[in-house]
Parts: structure tokens; sequence; C-alpha cells
């Protein structure tokens, strides 16, 4: 018996083996993306995280190690900052949504930024840890600390955004979509999980987590890292949007925003991304019980930690697609929200044991990884559906609108400074060595999650963009970019197969690179003019294409030979005639 368990477990990875070779230069079946492609985007992801990671480390919040406890800025001074830094970033994000939907930049839509920003988020990053803050004024700190948010945010938001909006735009194929994604994310997981392990790691050796020494040794090394490792896989991937290949008309920012306005998939996300702060309270916990718990004996272990609790995301990534398949999108974000509820109801009542910490962080993570791809899906999906719905394929300018959501951030973003206050937590982080402060404090962080966690999932109990209706929406936008190209003189890809002499009395067989074939009366075929495009003949499907015609006068069999050199002969009475336009039958 186990000899035919260890049998089946070999068979399957000298399957799999197989598939990888098989499609690593063309895609599989339906499919768009080769999977050489695949693992140049993967490298390129953990480039990506391996940099920003940091970067965005450098925030304006009190549970922020580096600017909060390091630099020393108190949590209400901290939240006042990023108002004002928000204010600047509002032109800043309009101008930003503009100019993705029309620029002109050589090599894609959001390529061209992601390559021009990361040199100077990796120049700002280092100046930012390196400043002399150990000899500054408080007020010459938090002004100089400020600037450099600013001055980061402009280039970190470019490179973020334009790095988002790109993985939904690999694949107009939701399902392939959600497939790579998850792929992806098990190999660029694997930089918040180093990172994750050797910054405690490294601080537990060196000068702590809340020392800037440590930070001044790290942040050189990984920023410049990513910065290689994203650069140099790049090279290899591009986007694909169902677009005519004529120069786009510029979009005209009102008329974009009137639209966007009216698609109610897009408040939906909304709406649950402006009470997802409230979900976010607990979050500090893990770190602060290791750091500041027990008198920060157990500081050194986080790193530990960290690593065992990111696995928990592998085993999501690799689920995912599958969750996806079998429940859809909107069921499976539903589901994990509400896992997440229990896991904060138990967490209220263990917080104080650092082991069944760990636990609830790994389940959680298992959870929040379905929650992070199947957004981001959910995101691509809205976008091929607004550009479905206007004609006018927009992604930068569903931005200004979120700027709704900046305003509402202003309010929100004192919540948890008030409550850190309120609960003594000001200017000395040394206050959270105190058993009792802490507990007191790790309890209305949870309460407060479990009502965020409870809010995020209502919106969408009303979101009804099912995986059927988005394909048949993509469909819709193939044939109208199909349609244009051709009206423009531009429909590149396509070429003749084949040309007959016919009497109007035979039938006609096609045979695709998939393996379909089918027959139908050329009456079926109603006469056009000579530069029309024609009728369809045969439904195919994507990724397939005609590879073959033939008449039913040429002979009484259908001679099939494959690539592989393989052949197969078939009495073509076996083919039955059926109307023009159908998929056919499986011939090979």
């Amino acid at each position: 018996m186990e000899t035919q368990e260890n049998s089946g477990i070999v068979s399957k990875i000298k399957g799999l083996i197989y598939s990888v070779k098989e499609y690593w230069h063309e895609p599989a079946k339906g499919n768009y993306i080769p999977n050489k492609e695949i693992a140049s985007l993967s490298g390129a992801g953990f480039g990506v995280y391996w940099l920003t990671l940091l970067a965005s480390a450098i925030g304006l919040d009190a549970s922020n190690f580096l600017v909060g406890a390091s630099i020393g800025l108190k949590p209400m001074d901290l939240s006042v900052m990023l108002i004002v830094a928000n204010l600047v970033g509002i032109p800043i994000g309009i101008f930003r949504s503009w100019y993705y939907d029309n620029h002109k930049l050589e090599g894609g839509k959001f390529l061209p930024f992601i390559k021009k920003t990361g040199l100077p988020i990796v120049l700002i990053t280092t100046a930012f840890v390196w400043l002399p803050y150990e000899n500054m004024e408080y007020l010459t700190k938090a002004v100089v600390v400020w600037f450099m948010y600013v001055l980061l945010n402009i280039f970190l938001c470019f490179y973020n955004e334009s790095y988002m909006y790109f993985q939904q735009i690999i694949t107009p194929n939701a399902q392939e979509r959600a497939n790579v994604m998850s792929i992806s994310q098990v190999i660029y997981s694997l930089a918040p999980t180093i990172t994750g392990f050797a910054v405690p790691t490294i601080a537990g050796l060196t000068w702590g987590l809340n020392n800037i020494w440590t930070y001044r040794v790290i942040y050189p090394f990984f920023t410049i890292s990513g910065l290689i490792i994203s650069t140099i896989f790049f090279r290899k991937v591009k986007e694909r949007l169902i677009l005519p290949k004529k120069q786009p008309e510029p979009v005209r920012m009102l008329d974009a925003l009137r639209e966007v306005a009216k698609n109610k998939y897009y408040w939906i996300i909304q709406v649950a991304a402006w009470v997802v702060f409230l979900e976010s309270g607990y979050g500090v916990i893990l770190g602060w019980s290791f750091v500041y718990g027990s008198g920060g004996e157990h500081q050194a272990m986080l790193g530990t930690a960290n690593t065992i609790i990111g696995n928990a995301a592998l085993w999501s990534m690799l689920l995912c697609p599958l969750a996806i398949k079998k429940m859809g999108k909107r069921n499976l974000l539903i589901t994990a929200n509400s896992v997440n509820i229990v896991i904060l109801i138990i967490l209220y009542f263990t917080y104080k044991n650092l082991i069944l910490i760990c636990v609830l962080w790994y389940i959680n993570t298992f959870i929040n990884t379905f929650w992070n791809i199947v957004q981001h899906n959910i995101s691509a999906d809205m976008r091929d559906y607004h550009q479905w719905k206007t004609g006018v394929r927009v992604d930068g300018l569903f931005g200004p609108l979120g700027m709704i959501g900046t305003v509402i951030s202003f309010f929100t973003g004192l919540v948890y400074p008030a409550i850190y206050e309120k609960m003594g937590l000001l200017d000395d982080y040394n206050v959270l060595y105190d058993d009792n402060m802490r507990n007191n404090l790790f309890e209305v962080l949870i309460i407060c999650s479990a009502f965020g966690a409870l809010f995020n999932l209502i919106p969408f109990c009303f979101y009804d963009l099912t995986e059927n209706k988005h394909r048949a929406y993509v469909g819709v936008l193939k044939i109208r970019a199909m349609f244009e190209n051709h009206s423009l003189g531009l429909l590149e890809d396509d070429e003749l197969i084949e040309v007959k002499f016919t009497d109007n009395e035979r039938d006609v067989f096609l045979v695709t690179k998939y393996g379909q074939c089918i027959r139908f009366d050329e009456k079926d075929v109603r006469p056009t003019g000579r530069t029309s495009m024609g009728v369809r003949g045969i439904n195919l499907e994507d990724g397939d294409e005609v590879v073959a015609m033939q008449l039913d006068i040429q002979g009484d069999y259908l001679l099939i030979v494959s690539e592989k050199g393989m052949g197969k002969r078939t009495d073509i009475s076996e083919f039955h005639v059926q109307n023009r336009g159908g998929k056919g039958v499986k011939c090979y």
C-alpha cells in the first residue's frame, strides 16, 4: 500500500515537471502566460516586496518602531503629521491618477513607472535612516521626518500602485490571473518571510528594534538588493490590456470621474476599504508582546515567530485558486472575514499567552492571504466591468474619487492614536513594559478590530459580479477590439490559412491548434464585400487558432498530424455537419 502511495506521489511530481516544461515558452490551452513569464513575474515581485517592505515601514504611526520608538515622536503628533501629509498628497494623487491613463511613455501603461521610481526610493530611504536625529530638537526632528515621508511617498505611491495595477492586467482571464497571483506570491512571499526573520534577529544581536542604528545597517542592504532583483526580472514580463492597437484618445478627467461614480462595484470596494482601518488595530499585539512582554526577554525570538507564522501564507497561496474556483471570490471574502471575527474573539481571552498568540496569528495569516489575493482579483474584475460598460479603459482615474477615503482617514486615523494616549502611551514607549497598561490597551484594540472585521464584511454581501459575468464582459471586449482593429486595418495577428476554389455545394472542415474540428455547409458562409472581415467559421477558445482547412471532396479521410510527429486518420463521415460558428468536436 505504501509503495503504491509513493508511486502515486512520484507520478504527480513527474507530471508537474512535465507540465512546467511543456508550457515554459507557450501558455497552456485557454491561457495567455507561459511558465517562463510566471517565473519572471515571481522574481520581480520578490524584488518589489524586498524594496517596499522597508520603505513602507517609514510610516507616521505610533506602532512603527522606526518613527515611533526609535526616533521618539508622540502618537498624536504623528497623526497630525499624517493628516497634513495626506492633504499635500491629494493634488499629487490626482495628478498621478490622471497621468496613468494619459501618458505616452514607451514600454507599457505601468511598467515604465516601476522601472523609473525604484532608484529614488532607495536613495530617500537610505538618507532617511542616516539623518542625525540624535542631535535634533523635537520640532526639527518632526519637520524633517514629515518632509522625508512626503518626498518618499511621491515615488513610493507611483511604484506600489503601478505594480498593483500591473498585476491586474497580466492576463484578461480571471481564473488564470488568480492562479498566477497565487503562484507568484509563493515566491515573492519569501521576501517578507526573510525580512520578518532577519530584521528582528539582527536587531536582537545589535541595538534592538527601538534604536535608529539598527535601521542604518539594515535599510541600505535590503532596498538596494530589492531594486537589483526587480530590475532584472521586470525586463521579461509584459502587460496584456484588451485594447485596439491605435493610440487611445486622451481620457477627460471629469468624464471619467462621472462614469466611475456610477460603478457600484467600485463603491463596494471603497466602502470596505474605508472601514478596514478599524480591523487593523490588533496588528501591534504580536510585535509588542515579544518586545515589551516579560521585560523584553523574548524580543530576539520575534524573527523566528515571524518566519513560522509567515509560512501559513504559503498554503493559502497554493489553495486560493482552487478556493476561488469552488466558492467564487465574493463567498471566499465573506468566509475569510467571518473566520477573522472568530479569531479576534478567541484572542480576547488568550492574548496573555505568547504561544496562543502565535497560533492565532498563524491562522489569521492563513486566512488573510486569501483575502489579499481575492481583493486584487476583485479590483481587476471591477476595472474590466467598467471598460465593458463605458467603452473606455481607465485605471488611474479611479484614484481621485478614492481621495474621499483620504479625507475620511483624516478622522479615522486619529482613532487609535487617541486610544494610545488615553491609555497612557505618549512619547515614552517604555510604559509598554507595564503588564497592566499593555493588557488593558490590548483588550481595547481587539474589541475595535472585531467590529472592524464585521463592518468590512458587510459591503461584500452586495457584490454580485460573478466569474461567469466577468468572462462574458471580457469576451465582449475582445470582439470590440477585434472589430476596431479591422476597421483601422490593424488586425496584424490574423493571417491567411488556406484558399480553396469551390462550387457552393461542398462541406468545409476547419481544424484548430487545440484539436477541435467543425464541419459545415459552405452555403452557411454568406457572400460579403471584397474588403470585409467575413463571418465566423468556428468559435475558438482563448489561445486557440485555426491551423487547417479542407473540403469534403479532397478524400474520404481526414489525416491529422501533430507538431510532435504523431498522425491520426479519421473517416470524414464521423464528422457530422453542424451550423457555422459552433465549437466543433474533438478530433485529436
